[in-house]
């Protein structure tokens, strides 16, 4: 439901989806995934941040995948963002 939400962006209910989500069952990098590109697109970037990091931690191969996500445009200029993504080509 919450990534359904995402897409229709109803960003407020994505989010309250993906933490409920999140809650039952932890650790699940696509959960992750979403709960980032939510609040990227909400504009809460120091969240977005938070959740590139656990999905990357999860899954680092999704660090090619956010990296060309228009999801995540607004953190793009961010150099925590381009850290995590290693967007100096060091991780595909």
């Amino acid at each position: 439901m919450g990534v359904a939400e995402l897409n229709s962006r109803n960003l407020e209910s994505a989010i309250s989806h993906l933490v409920s989500a999140d809650k039952l069952e932890p650790g699940r990098e696509e959960v992750q995934y979403a709960l980032a590109a939510a609040h990227a697109l909400y504009g809460n970037v120091e969240q977005a941040l938070a959740h590139v990091e656990a999905t990357l931690n999860l899954r680092p191969a999704n660090s090619f995948q956010i990296r060309q996500d228009e999801d995540f445009a607004l953190l793009a200029g961010d150099p925590r963002f381009r850290a995590l993504v290693c967007m100096n080509g060091v991780k595909n």
